[in-house]
């Protein structure tokens, strides 16, 4: 856009994203009062930053970073207008996400407002932090979905390469195929430092080197994960830690959870060692009242379920079957305090109470 001022240079070296500064200082104190967000509203609680095209969602990527942007925008409140197609940024690496790292990372709040983010193209495998968000700290995205292709180096989700610090992700899903390095998985590469993840699902597939999930790479600190589900192929290429859920879990004790969930993956696979049906390596942490597809092969072969690691079994027909989410907690409804509903399109799993279609076709090995 030509209202803003070159984009400071950010550039990655060797898998690292490196900060290198904001250009010309003289330039930039002149040019400085000239960078105003173009998007309706004022940033706050009541009256959010408003966006409905994917040049607007792309501005707010584009404000993350600039060094004299980032601080006056990172920390407000954004929200969907209307369903975005991002099929426009598919040339070259594609999308740029929102939030880079620590530092530059997305500290803000962002609405869905039970819209889709369509067409989400990244295909940079020497890029860290990466999906549609890149590092979210302390921030909240609630009601929003995700469908695409992500490919990035290490911390590599559909809706973002990292929650951090407290972060809250609530009823959102991504239906993305995501690749990557270390820590990765469809919905996050990495769950964070105190974060929680409620009422979320991830479909499509996942195939890392390392440290890979159907829901996150990597879920550490203190986090919670509830009340979540993943029926996307888990494939690790040849590292450890991989799991229908998550490939690697740990925590300082109880505060750590992962509860109510349902791994419903067609396989879980891996080069190395720690493969489970919802984790494959816990190191601390309580894994309380979780699920897996019975028929789900894990290196190549069924096990038996009984395990935290490996969860209880749950057949193709109670997968689609209302009263087995209710059994474990899941509200039904239509409303955000009773997110989920059955029965969309010829798909038989759960989706949000918004979604009129459903965001991808049933997994063959649940019909």
């Amino acid at each position: 856009m030509n209202k803003f001022k070159a984009l400071s240079l950010v550039f990655l070296l060797f898998g690292a994203t490196v900060f290198l500064g904001c250009g010309d200082k003289e330039n930039d104190d002149k040019e400085n009062d000239e960078i105003i967000a173009s998007f309706e509203g004022s940033g706050t609680q009541i009256d959010p930053y408003l966006i409905g095209t994917a040049a607007e969602l792309a501005e707010l990527a584009d404000l993350m970073y600039m060094c004299d942007t980032y601080a006056e925008y990172t920390e407000k409140y954004y929200k969907l207008t209307a369903d975005i197609d991002l099929s426009d940024y598919k040339s070259g690496k594609g999308w740029k996400p929102i939030g880079t790292y620590e530092g530059y990372d997305f500290r803000g709040h962002f609405d869905g407002n039970y819209h889709t983010v369509r067409g989400l193209y990244i295909n940079a495998d020497e890029y860290k932090f990466v999906g549609l968000f890149g590092w979210i700290s302390g921030g909240t995205v609630i009601n929003l979905g995700v469908e695409g292709d992500v490919y990035g180096d290490e911390n590599v989700g559909g809706l973002a390469g990292n929650f951090g610090f407290k972060s809250l992700i609530l009823n959102c899903y991504a239906a993305v195929n995501v690749g990557g390095g270390w820590s990765t998985g469809g919905l996050a590469g990495s769950i964070s430092n105190g974060s929680s993840v409620i009422n979320c699902y991830a479909t499509g597939s996942v195939s890392a080197l390392g440290s890979v999930g159907g829901l996150a790479g990597a879920i550490s600190y203190d986090c919670s994960v509830t009340n979540c589900y993943a029926a996307n192929s888990v494939h690790c290429i040849y590292g450890n830690m991989t799991g229908g859920i998550a490939g690697y879990f740990s925590g300082i004790d109880t505060r750590s959870k992962i509860e109510n969930c349902v791994a419903l993956n067609p396989s879980v696979s891996e080069g190395g060692a720690f493969v489970g049906r919802v984790i494959g390596l816990s190191t601390n942490g309580t894994l309380t009242n979780n699920l897996a597809w019975e028929g789900m092969l894990v290196n190549g072969v069924t096990v038996a379920d009984g395990s935290a690691t490996n969860g209880t079994d749950i057949t193709a027909l109670q997968a689609k079957t209302q009263t087995a989410y209710v059994n474990l907690g899941w509200k039904f409804g239509n409303n955000d305090d009773n997110p989920w509903k059955m029965g969309v399109s010829g798909y038989g799993l759960p989706v949000f109470w918004w979604q009129a279609t459903a965001p991808t076709v049933m997994p063959e090995h649940l019909k």
